[in-house]
């Protein structure tokens, strides 16, 4: 994405580069390397420092405009501060960059989703869009930091920990949040022409008083702890949390609209159209909602959905989905649906819905339920591929929730034909019988649905 598009006032170069920085206030004398010549993409890191851009490069009044605002809003939202006392801190890191932390990290190709054109069919390594040269070379820099992995008050639990995580190979150990943090730093570091980059610079320079155009001070700042508490984050964490600020920022004013990903979202926005759930239990509106629910769900995926693709991006059934979605139903879960039977015990064992919905049921003159074989269920095997979606997709959310659910009825053995067994278990409400699968799906659904609509709201 341009940052600087159709309703940005154009750039232009009339004045000088340090004749525009003294207009507006922004002096580059805290940095070295300025007027770097253009250098093709190569391999080599070290002919195209700095990796994150100079200020200095920046001639126009827009882009240091641009650039000034950016450093205006960190200065009032950033998280991270240097010497905060502020012990909701922890709080906030939670309730926010870790929402974004894991959207970032269900979003396929970080630069293509930045550049509105969701990749979720590869990942950075292997990009290929605009830029991405750049973003891979700052990703491969990224991953020479040296990183601690654990925080441990004594040398005793420092060894322990350190023996544990030592274990594990690769460079982040059991860690699974740093390889998204870095793929999105690098994505963000290089789109319309490193605007990022250059306010991660300037703001970390001012704040810091670190020079991130040199690599020994951008390797020694990007490796040192935050102190958060009794423990620390990395550094690294504090460069995600400035940059996706600073991106929504970019995207959310006329200072460089853009596609509207909204603050601190990680469900799909576009779903405008999804029906509002009362959420009630055990009585006829629950029963109601299971059949509004799945109407919905026709012709649509789960797995793109949950993972926060919106739009025309997720009208396709599971079994068509061209982002990974079809090769889930080769799982142990849906092979325990389909092969092995651990279908819906109440309500129709073809479509999982109760008998009162499904057309190929219908009550005889003695109130019996009678199958027709050859009448073909409306809603086919959605249920169950919308259920398999959702536990597969990027963002673990929706797994969680259903182990917690099984949990809280004392089931301790959760692998995937257990989660089979449980989706089936016979459920009666009001009289009408259906599974547990219903209702699981009901709540995933007003997941996606109720962040789509508090994210609209909020903007």
């Amino acid at each position: 994405m341009n940052l600087a598009n159709k309703n940005s006032p154009a750039l232009t170069t009339e004045e000088s580069s340090s004749a525009l920085q003294e207009a507006v206030g922004l002096s580059t004398a805290g940095f070295t390397g300025q007027n770097i010549p253009y250098q093709p993409p190569d391999n080599d890191i070290r002919r195209h420092w700095p990796l994150f851009g100079h200020p200095g490069s920046s001639t126009t009044i827009s882009a240091i405009n641009k650039r000034q605002a950016i450093l205006n809003h960190l200065d009032d939202q950033a998280i991270f501060k240097k010497g905060d006392e502020d012990y909701q801190v922890h709080m906030k890191l939670q309730c926010k960059v870790g929402i974004e932390l894991e959207k970032w990290a269900s979003v396929g190709c970080q630069l293509c989703y930045v550049l509105d054109d969701t990749g979720l069919d590869h990942n950075l390594e292997n990009c290929t869009a605009a830029g991405s040269k750049a973003a891979q070379r700052i990703l491969s820099w990224l991953e020479t930091l040296h990183l601690e992995r654990c925080h441990a008050d004594t040398k005793e639990e420092k060894n322990h920990w350190t023996e544990k995580y030592m274990s594990a190979t690769g460079p982040d150990g059991f860690c699974e949040n740093k390889p998204a943090i870095r793929k999105t730093i690098a994505a963000l570091c290089t789109v319309d022409d490193q605007i990022l980059g250059k306010a991660l610079t300037s703001f970390v320079s001012k704040t810091y008083n670190t020079d991130l155009t040199l690599d020994s001070q951008a390797t020694k700042w990007f490796e040192e702890k935050v102190p958060l508490e009794e423990t620390w984050v990395p550094q690294l964490l504090l460069a995600f949390d400035l940059l996706v600020r600073a991106f929504e920022f970019l995207s959310c004013t006329a200072v460089g609209p853009g596609r509207d990903h909204g603050t601190y979202d990680s469900g799909p926005s576009g779903l405008s159209e999804a029906p509002t759930l009362h959420m009630s239990w055990g009585d006829s509106e629950e029963v109601r909602e299971w059949k509004v629910v799945m109407d919905w769900w026709m012709g649509k995926c789960s797995f793109c959905a949950g993972r926060g693709v919106q739009g025309p991006q997720i009208e396709h059934t599971l079994r068509q989905c061209p982002r990974g979605g079809k090769q889930v139903l080769s799982s142990e879960l849906a092979e325990g649906i389909y092969e092995e039977g651990f279908r819906a015990r109440g309500g129709c064992r073809r479509c999982a819905l109760p008998r009162e919905v499904c057309q190929a049921w219908e009550q005889d003159t003695f109130g019996e339920w009678c199958f027709h074989p050859r009448v073909r269920c409306q809603y086919g095997s959605q249920a169950y591929d919308t259920a398999i979606g959702f536990f597969f997709c990027k963002s673990s959310r929706y797994r969680i929730e259903l182990m917690e659910s099984m949990s809280e009825e004392g089931l301790n053995d959760l692998d995937e034909e257990s989660v089979a067994v449980w989706l089936g278990k016979k459920i009666t409400v009001t009289g009408v019988e259906a599974s547990e699968i219903m209702r699981q799906l009901r709540w995933w659904s007003q997941m996606v649905w109720k962040r789509t609509r508090v994210n609209s709201a909020g903007n």
